[in-house]
């Protein structure tokens, strides 16, 4: 996880604990009153992060950047040692089929 490993360089703070998949659902499922710590899907009932809103976990010491995703662009980010979450679309024969993380 992108914040646990900022966590861990010391980067950032711990005030909502250590980023692991069970404090960061707790925060997300009740980061206080119209907080939308995840986002509904119509074609899935798999929850989705709301990755605007982890900011507050780590106290404001996060931001999301949406940066270009050509090869070029990615091997910078990486290169210059910035973790990078990548969404990808998943589709067969021009048919969105799903997609997934990396």
């Amino acid at each position: 996880m992108v914040l646990a490993y900022y966590q861990t360089a010391g980067q950032i703070g711990t005030p909502n604990g250590q980023a692991t998949a069970d404090t960061l659902n707790k925060y997300l499922s009740n980061c206080g009153t119209g907080c939308d710590g995840f986002l509904a899907s119509s074609a899935s009932a798999q929850q989705v992060v709301n990755l605007w809103r982890l900011s507050g976990f780590s106290g404001g010491m996060t931001d999301i950047a949406v940066e270009p995703s050509d090869t070029g662009s990615l091997q910078a980010l990486v290169g210059g040692g910035t973790p990078v979450l990548v969404f990808l679309s998943l589709a067969a024969n021009g048919v969105p089929v799903g997609g997934s993380t990396l």
